[in-house]
């Protein structure tokens, strides 16, 4: 399956691990705001927040994904996020369905892109030097 999830709990996120350590995907349902979303949580590193931001252009062409990500380095905190939201409306239940499809498509491609070994990309060094 490409995805393995665990027992569900009464909050708005749900945890999907991605085959790292450092982090992992949340599916998130907000009823409040009409919103469902797809997040990359980096809950202690900066440093992989620093990576992943450095190729921002290559990550957000392989998701290849409509709607735009919201890099967040929650400077203040210890953790960093990256998400992707979307409006749905949670009183019509004719929606729901298309709702959680998207979602399930968003972690996938999330589960995907954000599973690999990004690595720092290779500085430029000073010829002559």
């Amino acid at each position: 399956p490409e995805l393995r999830l665990r027992t569900p709990r009464p909050q708005h996120w749900f945890p999907v691990a991605v085959g790292r350590s450092d982090c992992y995907v949340a599916m998130i349902v907000n009823s409040n705001t009409n919103k469902v979303g797809c997040e990359l949580y980096i809950p202690h590193s900066k440093e992989l927040y620093h990576t992943l931001h450095a190729q921002k252009a290559e990550i957000e062409k392989a998701l290849d994904i409509a709607e735009p990500l919201d890099w967040q380095e929650l400077p203040r905190k210890k953790a960093s996020r990256i998400r992707v939201q979307k409006d749905f409306r949670f009183d019509d239940a004719t929606t729901w369905e298309t709702a959680f499809k998207w979602l399930i498509e968003m972690t996938i491609r999330f589960k995907h892109v954000f599973g690999k070994n990004w690595s720092a990309p290779p500085q430029p060094t000073s010829e002559g030097s």
